[in-house]
Formats: structure tokens, C-alpha cells, sequence
């Protein structure tokens, strides 16, 4: 890879390194009037003017949406070619924009550039983390009375109550199973209708549940993340690490209803 070292950047090839580059040794000697942004060409201020009289010369064909530069008009056409131009290098995903992409690339590379500052989780783009940090920014202002659990919205209360009070309100119609709430039944009936809509991207697993493509993606990414605090084994899964465990302990907790043998697993 090669790296800008202006700005830190990073580029597939020498040429579009050098191309970069270009923005920060340009002399940059047009000022914008309303802001700080400075330009080399005129062109250049032309096109950042827009941004503060809000001017949209470019029309989309298709739909009355309008931008204020080309580039824009351009990627907002893809919308409606279906054109999705920019390649995965590891698997067969496409995408209309290059942006895209790259946070693509990060399911291979493991990479998780935005952390919570609040417990210091990452993530692979901004819009993940703003989601995963309203957990920590919503006000909870009702307490339940049998435990610490608090909730910002009273719908959030009242499902969880429903663990206290052991009532189960949604039934599956395929079998007798009860659920205290609809997200648990629809993960259950999953079991009977045999759907499976979570695709690896990496190849053509599918499942049922979210978590389960989660756990499969370490079979890619090599990442095994339960660690034994005895030794230095990881694993990929918690019930891998709490098998292993038992090599330790030497817990053997399956017994032989015929004879007297026991095993750890």
C-alpha cells in the first residue's frame, strides 16, 4: 500500500497516491468569501460555491432529484441504472459506490476504524456506531420494580416484564412453543419454515439467525476470540472454550446411564 504522508491516506498504487497528492501541494490561492476552504482552480471554487447558495444545476433524468456538481448527479444515477461498477477483490459483491465499498472491505480485513467512546466497542462504519451508541445515549427514565433494568420507552418496559412474570404472549402456530415476545417467535419460526436469510458474503452459507452467520464469518477471518485464561488456546466459540476448560478442571459432567464411565464432552 502506499501511504500519503500528508494526510495519512492510503492507496492501492503509486499512480493514485500521486494524483492525491496533488491537493495538498496545489497552491491554493482562491478563497472562498463565506468559509475557510481554499482552492487552486476556479472551477474548484465555482463547484464549493453551490454548497452555500444551495444551487442545483444538475437534474436527474429519471427522477426531480438535483445536485449541485456533476459527480454527485452521477452517483445518484446508479440509483436508477442498477450499475454497480466498483468490484470486491475477495468475494463477488458489487456496489455503486466506491464508499460503499470500502466499508465492504472491512468484513475481510477485520478492520473496525469507529470505536464508542462509552465502552469502546468498534465498528466498521460510522452509521453502525451511531446506531450501537444510542444503547448509551437514550434516557431511561423507567425503572422496572424487580430488578436494575431501565428503559426509555414504556414498550421497552413492559416486553421486559414479561421475563419477571414468566407470560408468553405470542404462540407458534406450527407447535406448542410460547415466546414472551413477536422478535423470539419469528427467530423460532425460522426452525419450521426452514428460511434462512442471512447469505455469508464470503461464500454460499446461509442462516437463520444473525449471530450464527456472526460466529461463521471467524472461519474466514481466522478471529477466535474466546481466549482460555489458563493457557493460551482461543476459539471461535464459547462453547469450544468451555469444553476445553474442562481439560483443566477435569470436569466430566456426561455420565454413561449403562456403566460407570464419564466425559468431559
Amino acid at each position: 500500500p502506499y501511504k500519503c504522508d500528508h494526510c495519512g491516506g492510503k492507496f492501492i498504487d503509486k499512480t493514485r497516491l500521486q494524483s492525491h497528492q496533488k491537493i495538498h501541494t496545489a497552491e491554493k490561492s482562491l478563497k472562498c468569501k463565506h468559509c475557510t476552504a481554499e482552492f487552486g482552480k476556479k472551477l474548484g471554487l465555482q463547484v464549493h460555491m453551490r454548497t452555500h447558495t444551495k444551487e442545483k444545476l444538475y437534474k436527474c433524468e429519471y427522477c426531480e432529484d438535483k445536485f449541485s456538481d456533476r459527480s454527485r448527479l452521477q452517483s445518484h444515477l446508479k440509483i436508477h441504472t442498477g450499475e454497480k461498477p466498483y468490484k470486491c477483490q475477495f468475494c463477488e459483491a458489487k456496489f455503486r459506490q466506491k464508499t460503499g465499498l470500502q466499508v465492504h472491505i472491512r468484513i475481510h480485513t477485520g478492520e473496525k476504524p469507529y470505536k464508542c467512546d462509552h465502552c469502546g466497542g468498534k465498528f466498521i462504519d460510522k452509521t453502525r456506531l451511531q446506531s450501537h451508541q444510542k444503547i448509551h445515549t437514550a434516557e431511561k427514565s423507567l425503572k422496572c420494580k424487580h430488578c436494575t433494568a431501565e428503559f426509555g420507552k414504556k414498550l421497552g418496559l413492559q416486553v421486559h416484564m414479561r421475563t419477571h412474570t414468566k407470560e408468553k404472549l405470542y404462540k407458534c402456530e406450527y407447535c406448542e412453543d410460547k415466546f414472551s415476545d413477536r422478535s423470539r417467535l419469528q427467530s423460532h419460526l425460522k426452525i419450521h419454515t426452514g428460511e434462512k436469510p442471512y447469505r455469508c458474503e464470503l461464500c454460499e452459507a446461509k442462516f437463520s439467525h444473525s449471530s450464527a452467520l456472526k460466529v461463521h464469518y471467524r472461519t474466514h477471518t481466522g478471529e477466535k476470540p474466546y481466549k482460555c485464561e489458563l493457557c493460551e488456546a482461543n476459539f471461535r466459540h464459547r462453547s469450544a472454550l468451555k469444553t476445553h476448560f474442562r481439560t483443566h478442571t477435569g470436569e466430566k459432567p456426561y455420565k454413561c446411564q449403562l456403566c460407570a464411565a464419564e466425559y468431559s464432552h
